[in-house]
């Protein structure tokens, strides 16, 4: 890290330029490779690293799109926070900004009708706003189609055409007033991708009652905090965080079902079944909390209302991919794993980089006399995750089947789990190769 330069490549002269623009249009593209190019690369490397823990989601009404988000990583974290990145931002909005970490994300636009809908970000979190476009494809339609473009549209939702359109140049930086302006990014045409750096950022000397922000504004931020201590484990600091939003606002649905998620966490899921559910009955459009409920409810044993609730998450979003893969889950558990390839598939053809998903259909192809096929379904989920345990696990039972003794040996230690450990125990004499997978595999 302490190698990497982190000095921007824009003079005084082109940041002077890029204020005034912000302040006239709300958000301005800065000119050429703005990076350093190792800082360019590691933070690349690093989105790639992080998609595989990535999530993909379609968010609330208030704030529709459809896209991948992952957690920035330490190189992301390190430039966000960097003097020099800060002193960039402070020459053009006039005040010492702070990173806003639990608002900060790699974003992932790259299937088909990803998009992001006319909003405005939330005003305690971004005062400013940016994005570092580390990965752009274009399709069909070139470098200046929709889906490769910011529209800004200004401090009105009544006007039908974009203000500013700003393109998508990789290493290049889109810096604006996110929570001032209302901005949008069309739905991507076939073959085009975009992957970026989404930061906000907060005034030093913010202070949240200073500015008069509406309960329901914290009660979000709260919540993103929440979430943000979910994913680093910190389980009892996430139900803090979300027990302060529902004191701010005791109907923000994100707060109940951040509950949902740490008592899920802790197996606690008859207490997460009534957080998704208090979510549900608050936002009952919204397809991700009918999927936590099924999720619930398959853990409790009780696959019928299991599958119901999936059943009203699809029909509420097709395309939620989550909810189908769990289907699935609930049709194995059921000893129907023939039924839940097609669940699998599904996910999928919807969202293609989930390790888990392909892990899953790994399963049943192993349960429906199909090695070959789970085989490359487990590669395919440790292409997407390399360390991802439960993956090797199958693989290696897998190679014990074909004989292959040296091949499950290497996944099973890999795996370095307890149940990997116990396979290898009980291994004894390597097995004949009953399945035809060494020829097929060694080829």
């Amino acid at each position: 890290m302490s190698r990497i330069d982190y000095a921007l490549n824009v003079d005084a002269d082109q940041t002077a330029e890029i204020a005034r623009f912000v302040e006239a249009h709300g958000f301005s593209l800065t000119p050429g490779a703005v990076l350093p190019d190792a800082l360019f690369a590691a933070l690349k490397a690093e989105a790639a690293a992080q998609r595989g823990g990535g999530w993909s989601e379609t968010t609330r009404e208030a704030s529709p799109y459809r896209a991948c988000r992952a957690e920035p990583g330490e190189t992301a974290r390190a430039f966000l926070s960097h003097p020099d990145t800060l002193a960039f931002l402070e020459r053009i909005f006039g005040e010492p900004m702070l990173p806003a970490f639990e608002a900060s994300c790699f974003t992932y636009y790259e299937n088909e009708g990803d998009f992001l809908a006319r909003h405005k970000d939330r005003s305690v979190a971004c005062a400013a706003t940016l994005i570092v476009y580390l990965d752009v494809i274009s399709g069909e339609a070139g470098r200046d189609a929709p889906g490769l473009q910011l529209h800004v549209f200004g401090r009105e939702d009544t006007v039908d055409e974009p203000a500013v359109i700003l393109g998508s140049a990789e290493n290049a930086i889109a810096v604006g007033r996110g929570s001032r302006v209302w901005h949008e990014r069309p739905p991507l045409g076939p073959g085009e991708a975009v992957t970026a750096l989404t930061a906000c950022f907060t005034p030093a000397n913010f202070v949240v009652e200073a500015k008069g922000a509406r309960d329901a504004d914290l009660a979000d931020t709260l919540s993103e905090e929440g979430y943000a201590a979910y994913r680093r484990g910190e389980l009892e600091r996430a139900h803090e965080r979300f027990r302060q939003a529902l004191s701010r606002d005791p109907e923000c649905d994100m707060a109940w079902a951040g509950h949902g998620f740490a008592y899920w966490s802790r197996g606690l899921f008859e207490l997460a079944l009534a957080a998704f559910q208090s979510a549900a009955r608050l936002d009952g459009a919204s397809a991700s909390h009918w999927s936590n409920i099924g999720l619930c409810l398959r853990d409790m044993g009780e696959p019928e209302r299991a599958l119901a609730a999936f059943r009203t998450s699809v029909s509420i979003d097709p395309a939620y991919a989550p909810a189908w893969n769990e289907w699935g889950n609930v049709l194995q558990d059921c000893g129907q794993a023939d039924e839940a390839l097609e669940f699998y598939y599904r996910a999928l053809a919807i969202d293609p980089a989930r390790a888990v998903v392909h892990h899953n259909l790994g399963v049943a192809l192993t349960r429906c006399n199909e090695p070959m096929q789970a085989y490359h379904a487990f590669q395919e989920a440790l292409s997407r995750d390399p360390g991802y345990s439960h993956a090797l696990e199958e693989l290696g039972v897998l190679y014990l089947n074909a004989g292959m003794t040296e091949a499950a040996r290497d996944a099973l230690q890999r795996a370095g789990t307890p149940r990997a450990a116990n396979i290898l125990a009980g291994a004894g004499q390597a097995l004949p190769d009953k399945t035809g997978l060494i020829s097929e595999v060694s080829t």
